[in-house]
């Protein structure tokens, strides 16, 4: 008689968990959110800090009482300007999982428990045998199974190298037979868990695609983009690519980069972008295959470069060229060239209004053209402005200075909240004022409501 919901992205504060009393189908109620809450003070090579997010793989146990939630935890808590120690690879970002508890349909559900694990990155996806003794877990980037306890999650068994990407898992009624659907490796794995006393044998592999849509370098690099456990992209499994863009979106997130020579950051979409330079808001990389600098530092890992090559500066020498799988994380990362449409849609008198304001309050001057930006690099420089939003937290640019920020394309505003480079704006409306006291960041102070609300809808609706 209940929904359980979650939110897709969490917020620095925590994930959010809804309830829905569906006794009457008829009439479906939102009882109300529950909030599990960030962890703070866990950083140890076995766990970190942070929120739990990526949230859509809910697993129901077979009694209905409780629903585990698999997740990536994301270390935004830790950093040298809000704490002062440094993340690293290990307290970074982890496998975890949520559990909430279900009592009546009308009462919300309550926060039970967190559970994290070791050398392993997002769990993408679970399922209880049918006695609710066993929770099978996928690993998503390191391509495993792990099968743990239904009541205190402890590991009793794994399955390694079960497909790129494994996103969904599904038990046959006796539970004597599991599926595992690799996304990335097109195929539904299947897998004899009679008996876990040794590894479960692959008993039969099932094609989920007659014709691959993805151009043979654009499949790699997407399988690339999400595969931790390649010791060249992680250390010991953690991260990857997909830990903060799953699916090339942003995570919603603001990490504390200043250990890097960055500041405080907020994720960027990285779709609509199509890899265009400059990359990141302090415009520090001119090539996707910068990357490596973030895979070998942040990430632990190895990385796909010789070091004479990687030794060069970010912006050094052209990196394109020099390692065939960089080229292929490019090629995908530059295939993601559409931004989606927004729900947000507002009627075209309400939309010319609102570009009306916007170009009367010179917004325009930056965010121009069809991506609403004027990002480049101008005489080998990149083209960046101070409007008013750096702060103590916004840090440096490469180690040095921080003299503006490139501009973010308008495009998929409505997706990407919260806003600026920091995420100091929980909505547009505090960009446009609370942000903006001194109309550096556009000429808003004095507009009217009526004007403030025509120029949101428009630009919610790009």
């Amino acid at each position: 008689g209940a929904l359980i919901a979650t939110r897709w992205r969490s917020t620095l504060e925590g994930a959010h968990v809804y309830t829905v009393d569906a006794s009457d189908p008829g009439a479906l109620a939102l009882t109300g959110e529950t909030l599990m809450p960030r962890q703070e003070g866990l950083d140890s090579d076995t766990d970190n800090s942070g929120v739990l997010g990526f949230l859509d793989a809910l697993a129901p146990s077979p009694d209905g009482g409780r629903v585990v939630i698999p997740a990536l935890k994301a270390n935004v808590v830790t950093g040298r300007f809000r704490t002062g120690e440094d993340l690293t690879s290990q307290t970074t970002a982890r496998a975890a999982l949520g559990e909430v508890l279900i009592g009546a349909p009308h009462a919300l559900a309550r926060d039970s428990f967190r559970h994290s694990f070791d050398d392993l990155d997002r769990a993408s996806a679970g399922v209880f045998s049918p006695l609710g003794d066993r929770l099978f877990l996928a690993m998503m980037g390191a391509q495993v199974v792990v099968v743990v306890d239904g009541f205190d999650f402890f590991s009793v068994a794994s399955i390694d190298g079960v497909g790129e990407a494994p996103q969904g898992l599904a038990l046959s009624p006796d539970g004597r037979t599991l599926y595992v659907h690799a996304f990335l490796s097109r195929s539904v794995r299947v897998y004899d868990v009679s008996s876990l006393s040794r590894e479960p044998t692959l008993v039969g592999e099932i094609p989920t695609t007659a014709t691959e849509p993805l151009a043979p370098d654009v499949l790699e690099g997407k399988r690339i983009f999400f595969r931790s456990r390649d010791p060249r992209m992680s250390r010991t499994s953690y991260l990857s690519c997909a830990s903060c863009h799953l699916d090339g979106e942003s995570d919603g997130l603001s990490w504390d980069f200043t250990q890097r020579g960055e500041g405080v950051r907020d994720t960027i979409s990285l779709r609509g972008r199509a890899g265009a330079a400059p990359l990141h808001w302090s415009a520090n990389f001119d090539e996707v295959q910068d990357f490596e600098h973030d895979i070998r530092s942040a990430q632990g890992g190895e990385g796909f470069l010789d070091d004479a090559p990687f030794d060069e500066a970010p912006l050094g020498a052209p990196k394109a060229g020099r390692s065939a799988e960089l080229d292929a994380l490019a090629a995908y990362v530059t295939s993601l060239s559409a931004h989606g449409e927004s729900p947000e849609t507002a009627d075209a008198a309400t939309v010319a209004r609102g570009e009306a304001v916007f170009r009367a309050a010179g917004c325009d001057a930056c965010h121009t053209g069809p991506e609403y930006t004027d990002s480049a690099f101008v005489d080998g420089a990149p083209l960046v402005h101070d409007v008013g939003t750096l702060g103590p937290a916004s840090g440096g640019r490469l180690g040095g200075p921080l003299p503006g920020l490139d501009t973010p394309s308008l495009r998929g505003l409505w997706r990407s909240a919260p806003y600026l480079h920091d995420g100091s704006a929980p909505t547009l409306r505090a960009v446009l004022l609370d942000r903006n006291p001194d109309d550096r960041h556009g000429v808003t102070s004095s507009l009217s409501e009526d004007a403030l609300a025509d120029l949101e809808d428009f630009l919610r609706a790009l």
